[in-house]
C-alpha cells in the first residue's frame, strides 16, 4: 500500500515543492551515485551549491571524482541513511526499486522523493537545453556537441553519460545559458524534459522489460518531441527506419531538420573519410 501511494503522488509532490532556484538550500540523498547519469547529476548538484551525499551497491569509477569534491558516499543501500544525511531530497536510479526500505523511510518521515530525471529536468528547463536521445549513439553525439559549445566559448551546462576527455568529466555547471543533455528513453522518463532542439539519433525496440510493442517506442518519442521548446527544432536522423517510422505515423515535420549519408536530408554528409589518427573527415552540405 505503501508504495501504491508513493507511485501515485510521487511527481506531484515533487514538482509542487522543489524549482530549480530551490534546489541550492537542499540537502539531497542520492541512491545509485556511482552511475554515470547519477554521478553527473551529483557533480551539478554539487556546483549549484546543494549539499549533496548519496550511496552505491558497488565502487565505480565515477566515484573517484566525487570524493575529489568531498561528497560523502555510502556503500550500500540502507535505510538509516536517511538519518545519516538527513536529506530534504532522496534521489533513486531507474536500477533501485521503488519499494526499496531507504525509499520507503524517507517517504514515510515526509521527505521529497524523486528519480533521477525529474531533479536533472529541473535544472534543464530553466536553460536553452540541447537534449539528445536515441537507441543507440547518445553519449556519442551529445559529447561532440558539448566539445562544439565548448570550442565556441558558449560554455554549456553538460550532463552526459561518459567522460568527455576535453573538460575531464562527464557534466560541469556552465555559466552560458545552453545546456547539453544525454537524455534517457529506457524508463520513458525523457518526457519531463523540455528542450528548444531535440535531437533524436535512431529509435530501436530496446528496453523490452518497459516496452510491450515498438508502438509504445514511438509513442513515447512522439511525446518527447511534442514537449520542444516554441520556436525550437528537431533534429533527427530521417534515414534511420525508425526514425521514419516516428515521423510518418505522427506527422511529425514542423520545425525538423533531416540529417544523414548522402544529399537527401537538411544536413548530409559526402566524402567521408577516417583519418589514421582515429578520427573522421566530411564534406557537409546543407539545403
Amino acid at each position: 500500500m505503501a508504495c501504491a501511494f508513493f507511485l501515485l503522488l510521487k511527481g506531484e509532490f515533487f514538482l509542487v515543492l522543489v524549482t530549480d532556484k530551490d534546489l541550492k538550500t537542499k540537502n539531497i540523498h542520492l541512491m545509485g551515485i556511482g552511475g554515470a547519469g547519477m554521478s553527473g547529476l551529483a557533480i551539478l548538484l554539487d556546483q549549484i551549491g546543494a549539499r549533496v551525499s548519496g550511496c552505491d551497491m558497488i565502487q565505480t569509477s565515477y566515484m573517484k571524482g566525487l570524493k575529489k569534491r568531498n561528497i560523502p558516499i555510502e556503500m550500500g543501500h540502507d535505510a538509516k541513511h536517511i538519518d545519516d544525511f538527513m536529506p530534504n531530497i532522496l534521489v533513486y536510479s531507474s536500477a533501485i526499486p521503488q519499494d526499496h526500505s531507504e525509499i520507503l523511510k524517507a517517504w514515510q518521515q515526509g521527505i521529497t522523493v524523486s528519480r533521477r530525471a525529474e531533479v536533472l529536468s529541473l535544472i534543464f528547463n530553466s536553460r536553452r537545453g540541447v537534449g539528445v536521445a536515441g537507441t543507440h549513439g547518445k553519449t556519442t553525439t551529445s559529447s561532440m556537441i558539448s566539445l562544439i559549445a565548448e570550442l565556441a566559448d558558449i560554455d554549456p551546462t553538460v550532463a552526459i553519460g561518459g567522460e568527455l576527455a576535453d573538460i575531464g568529466t562527464n557534466a560541469k555547471l556552465g555559466e552560458g545559458e545552453y545546456m547539453v543533455a544525454e537524455l534517457d528513453e529506457s524508463d520513458r522518463s525523457f518526457v519531463y524534459f523540455h528542450p528548444e532542439i531535440a535531437v533524436v539519433t535512431n529509435i530501436d525496440w530496446d528496453h523490452r522489460d518497459h516496452y510491450m510493442t515498438f508502438k509504445s517506442v514511438t509513442d513515447a518519442f512522439a511525446e518527447f518531441l511534442a514537449h520542444r521548446k516554441e520556436g525550437g527544432k528537431n533534429i533527427i536522423c530521417m534515414e534511420d527506419p525508425g526514425v521514419n517510422t516516428l515521423c510518418s505515423d505522427y506527422g511529425i515535420s514542423d520545425g525538423v531538420i533531416t540529417y544523414g549519408w548522402g544529399t537527401g536530408w537538411d544536413w548530409g554528409a559526402t566524402e567521408v573519410e577516417h583519418n589514421a589518427g582515429g578520427g573522421v573527415s566530411y564534406t557537409l552540405n546543407m539545403k
